[in-house]
């Protein structure tokens, strides 16, 4: 899949990857078909590649090929998505479940009871798809359509919805699908566009992303889902060097709603390791009021009900909320050869 989250997990591989010697990444692209897929993985299994990345179009055509190059000795990493079986080296991936569960608890923070949300999912047999589903379906009632990552695909599947006045908020399992949405709807029925909220995921950088679509407002917020790139390049040369040498650390989703107007600092955060004290940034913010805020003329007046009145819940840290990672020596290696197959990697 070639998409910003795809390109940001892409580059960071690439920039990791030249942190060593003699070590090659080859990168296959199976462009969404899980039968290509499996082909590109047979290929790398029959050049006996040193380690295999994989990040499964879709869980269940993919388990058996990933099963078979682990089973024939060569270490397998199973990248972003899952696969039905826990025949593999390591897994590396966020929580797609609480990114849903964390959507969803704030959208009910924000609507009022019996509004209207439609869901635009991700492909229905990825694993992040059906976790992020899962994740928001325990806390709304929804209606849904199939985007399948893609903005035309989404595109087609939100413009054949007869009517857009009964929908209050869009919620898209990539931004993506957010913002092909907003297009169609603003295209359509413009009043509608601007009083329905838009809500994705992936909060990458860059050029139509995520992050920008916020900026600009096409986007009420997206919800970041680390990519994770580094750390599978930092595993699959700790895994040839033999190490077993780990650190861990816990990512937080945050969400920020003024009560008042004014101007405000959150303060710097203060950790002390090893007898030294390191403390963040401060952080300074302006609420303005609400008819001076920007974009208040576009249709997004309005916005702020229940804001105040929402809960602090989902900010306490379980073991399920653990992203581990394991930090590789970047002096001494073996040489390796990487390669990324239809989402598939190796070194």
């Amino acid at each position: 899949t070639s998409d910003s989250w795809r390109e940001a997990v892409l580059l960071e591989m690439q920039i990791e990857a030249s942190n060593y010697r003699n070590v090659e990444l080859v990168v296959y692209n199976a462009m969404d078909n899980s039968s290509r897929q499996v082909s590109q993985i047979r290929k790398l299994i029959s050049q006996n590649v040193d380690v295999l990345i994989i990040s499964p179009n879709e869980a269940v055509p993919i388990t058996d090929v990933a099963v078979e190059a682990y089973r024939k000795g060569i270490p397998t990493i199973i990248h972003d998505r899952k696969i039905q079986s826990d025949e593999y080296t390591v897994s590396i991936g966020a929580n797609n479940y609480n990114i849903g569960s964390a959507i969803g608890e704030y959208i009910n923070g924000q609507l009022p009871p019996n509004s209207k949300i439609l869901e635009i999912w991700g492909l229905e047999g990825s694993s992040p798809a059906m976790e992020r589903h899962d994740g928001f379906i325990d806390h709304l009632q929804v209606t849904q359509v199939f985007g399948k990552w893609h903005y035309n695909s989404a595109y087609d599947a939100v413009n054949r919805l007869a009517t857009f006045a009964d929908i209050d908020l869009v919620y898209a399992h990539n931004d993506v699908m957010a913002l092909a949405a907003r297009d169609v709807i603003m295209k359509r029925d413009s009043v509608s566009g601007k009083r329905i909220r838009f809500i994705g995921i992936d909060g990458v950088y860059g050029d139509g992303a995520g992050l920008q679509a916020v900026a600009d407002e096409k986007l009420e917020a997206s919800f970041q889902y680390p990519t994770g790139g580094a750390i599978s390049i930092q595993v699959a040369m700790q895994i040839i060097n033999g190490e077993t040498t780990s650190t861990s650390s816990i990512t937080f989703t945050y969400i920020l709603m003024a009560t008042k107007e004014g101007s405000f600092t959150l303060p710097g955060a203060t950790i002390t390791a090893d007898g030294n004290q390191m403390v963040s940034n401060a952080v300074h913010i302006n609420v303005l009021p609400a008819d001076q805020a920007n974009g208040a003329s576009s249709g997004n007046s309005g916005r702020q009900g229940g804001a105040a009145s929402r809960a602090s819940s989902g900010t306490s840290v379980s073991n399920s909320d653990l992203f581990i990672t394991a930090t590789a020596s970047k002096t001494t290696l073996y040489g390796a050869r990487c390669c990324c197959a239809a989402s598939a990697i190796w070194p």
